[in-house]
């Protein structure tokens, strides 16, 4: 008897670690709406973080396209893909009017120096999105700094 109730202890246990595993490595997943504004800025900034510049590419609309063309575009993000994996960064707010949306992110960069001890700088950036055929399209961005940022009219 004391064998069965010493097995269904364990057993209970293993259960007990295994959905806590489980809990732990999905409490950051976000699923989001494959069509959504959001989604976009998740992608693009996955693709990046990959080394997917093509396909991060593809996520700007064609106006932004004539202004910097895919050779810029990759000379300028080559650099910044390294740092975008090592911040943390998480949406925070969405506004959608129309066509165009505004999707705000909050990146998380830790700062290490010799002198004194680990610091974490937050920063609130922006992404402003336009509907093309059903598709959000990256219109201007604050993060990653590129050449998608036109001086004197996005902020920086």
């Amino acid at each position: 008897m004391s064998k069965l109730y010493l097995s269904l202890g364990l057993i209970a246990i293993l259960i007990l670690i295994s959905l806590t595993i489980f809990i732990s490595l999905t409490k950051d997943a976000v699923s989001l709406k494959a069509d959504s504004p959001e989604r976009t800025v998740q992608k693009f900034l996955q693709y990046i973080s990959e080394d997917r510049f093509q396909e991060s590419y593809d996520l700007i609309s064609p106006s932004k396209k004539n202004e910097c063309k895919y050779i810029s575009f990759v000379s300028s993000i080559t650099d910044i893909a390294k740092h975008i994996k090592n911040n943390k960064i998480e949406l925070t707010n969405t506004y959608i009017e129309g066509d165009e949306a505004i999707v705000s992110i909050r990146v998380s960069e830790m700062n290490y120096s010799i002198l004194s001890a680990p610091s974490e700088n937050r920063s609130t950036k922006l992404y402003v999105l336009i509907l093309r055929n059903n598709q959000w399209l990256i219109e201007t961005m604050e993060y990653p700094n590129n050449c998608l940022i036109k001086k004197g009219t996005n902020l920086e």
